[in-house]
């Protein structure tokens, strides 16, 4: 949970939940309750990965921090949505989620089911036959969960749709909690059979056996079956990253693009690891930077022994917020430091290699 800094806000109710559980008075429970196993290994448990959690934010908090306004403020973050006023930003996010967890032919029945668990809540709860227990108290902090994460993402112009799906979970206890209060195994059935069918749809989609949806999640995306790119990826990390000189070095991958990018070859240089036991690194550019001497600096500073990019034809347009300095990276890296280009790596005429001079 670490790795994502957005956790805390999907985490922020249910750790409210679990303290105040933990710490209303209960006249049933004795002193000497906590020394119960059941109870005394969680809470030590707890303690320790909290005591850790704490402790990583307090060392990180900078970082943390940082990173928030880079990714939900300024240009950055334009790049991956845009602003607007704050109304049209929560109803974009409202649109997002349906598309994330329901399809429309689904959303219909499961809404009315909603509404039917609530207005069963509330005529129970008018004639004293229903109260404020754990499962409303779950279903609330669900409902505020939902609710108050998309305003919290309607602050900002970036419109990265993945950060709905740690809500998930959310989804299924309001689902839960409608089920339950209506207390119908119809209902209960027609459910089911709803969200197996939604089921099949979406993986149907995702191995390519239905063509996508508009209304589904723009993340739905079908499996790609082509090896090109892998055999690309490996015969590339074999070329430069399998002598000692080239033990510990960067290589420099001077384009961001889906096909070609420093994070797709860092993956296969740590499954070649675990057969040669040799480590290679392959960096970028600078994410999405704009300034070409920066650029440079960066691939100086690394000592950097390889230079890859596509071949002219499969270059990303100049326009590409993502790789604005490539071009001119490239033209320096010719003139000066590099001697290339090695074309056709493993047989592949969609990528240029270029090494550093006197290596």
């Amino acid at each position: 949970m670490l790795a994502k800094i957005s956790s805390p806000l999907y985490c922020a109710g249910p750790g409210l939940v679990a303290l105040w559980y933990a710490w209303r008075p209960r006249a049933a429970a004795g002193r000497g309750a906590w020394r119960d196993g059941r109870a005394l290994a969680p809470l030590v448990a707890g303690l320790v990965v909290g005591a850790g959690t704490a402790g990583w934010y307090v060392v990180n908090w900078e970082r943390v921090t940082w990173h928030v306004r880079f990714s939900s403020s300024g240009p950055l973050a334009t790049l991956y949505g845009w602003y607007d006023t704050y109304p049209a930003s929560y109803a974009y996010w409202l649109r997002a989620a349906q598309r994330a967890f329901l399809l429309p032919e689904v959303l219909l029945p499961v809404g009315l089911l909603l509404a039917a668990a609530l207005a069963v809540y509330i005529l129970r709860r008018r004639r004293g036959a229903a109260g404020w227990d754990h499962r409303v108290l779950l279903a609330a902090v669900a409902i505020l969960e939902i609710l108050g994460s998309l305003a919290v993402f309607a602050t900002s112009p970036n419109r990265e749709t993945r950060y709905l799906q740690p809500l998930a979970p959310y989804v299924a206890v309001l689902l839960a909690w409608a089920l339950h209060a209506v207390g119908r195994r119809a209902v209960a059935a027609l459910c089911i059979a709803l969200l197996l069918y939604q089921g099949g749809v979406v993986y149907a989609q995702a191995f390519g056996a239905t063509a996508p949806r508009a209304e589904a999640s723009p993340w739905l995306v079908a499996v790609r079956r082509n090896p090109l790119n892998d055999v690309m990826a490996e015969s590339i990390v074999s070329r430069t990253c399998s002598t000692e000189q080239d033990a510990s070095r960067y290589s420099m991958v001077g384009v961001d693009v889906g096909w070609f990018n420093h994070n797709m070859f860092s993956y296969y240089a740590a499954k070649r690891r675990l057969a040669t036991d040799m480590l290679c690194y392959y960096t970028g550019l600078g994410y999405a930077e704009t300034d070409a001497d920066r650029a440079w600096e960066r691939l100086l500073a690394l000592n950097t022994r390889y230079y890859l990019v596509p071949s002219p034809g499969y270059l990303p347009s100049p326009d590409d917020p993502l790789n604005v300095v490539n071009q001119a990276v490239l033209e320096r890296a010719r003139l000066e430091e590099f001697v290339g280009p090695e074309e056709g790596i493993g047989g592949d005429l969609r990528v240029h290699l270029y090494v550093r001079r006197g290596e």
